[in-house]
């Protein structure tokens, strides 16, 4: 509980610009998750004023930056396995929502958007992630037109994903060549 104390004391210490570089240095999950819930008060401002300051960067993304929120404690996605996801997808740049939804498919076979895809492996169900995904690993220079959203060219996004459930073997691979989800309120991807 010392620990703990000096831990917070250090957090709400530290300068604005110190804290966010630590957010963006992917420490900011492990902040988040074990002090943002157990802190004075005046740290859920610092946080939220960082995350916005993060979040509104007119900086292009270089990398999939992958920050978990959620440790999951369920079975590991891997390369093959039939996922269950559900996500909240948003524009990086400005972080407005333009996607919701859960949808179920094959790992590591271009079902999803690359960034989605290598996001995804190693969480266990249970687990909720952020992806900042670089538009090299999204919709790229094509971009994408949909009856729902558009998303424009170049464009960095950033998803929110829960991974739900993960699936292999005969069962699994038979709803797969059905073409339906794990879930039937998710969508398959086939």
């Amino acid at each position: 509980m010392i620990l703990l104390a000096i831990i917070i004391q250090a957090i709400l210490t530290l300068p604005l610009d110190s804290l966010c570089h630590a957010f963006q240095n992917n420490h900011y999950a492990t902040i988040r998750h074990h002090h943002y819930n157990y802190c004075n008060p005046s740290l859920n401002n610092v946080v939220t004023t960082c995350c916005s300051a993060l979040q509104s960067s007119t900086d292009p993304l270089q990398d999939l930056e992958i920050l978990d929120i959620e440790e999951g404690s369920g079975e590991v996605a891997k390369f093959d396995s039939i996922v269950t996801i559900k996500y909240t997808g948003r524009f990086f740049q400005t972080g407005k929502q333009f996607d919701e939804s859960m949808i179920s498919f094959k790992l590591g076979n271009g079902k999803v958007l690359e960034g989605c895809d290598k996001g995804i492996r190693e969480m266990r169900v249970g687990g909720k992630r952020i992806l900042k995904i670089p538009s090299e690993l999204g919709f790229g220079e094509a971009g994408f037109s949909g009856l729902d959203y558009s998303i424009p060219s170049n464009t960095d996004l950033e998803y929110t994903v829960q991974l739900t459930s993960v699936a292999s073997g005969p069962m699994a691979e038979a709803a797969a060549n059905m073409g339906i989800g794990l879930d039937p309120n998710t969508v398959y991807l086939k």
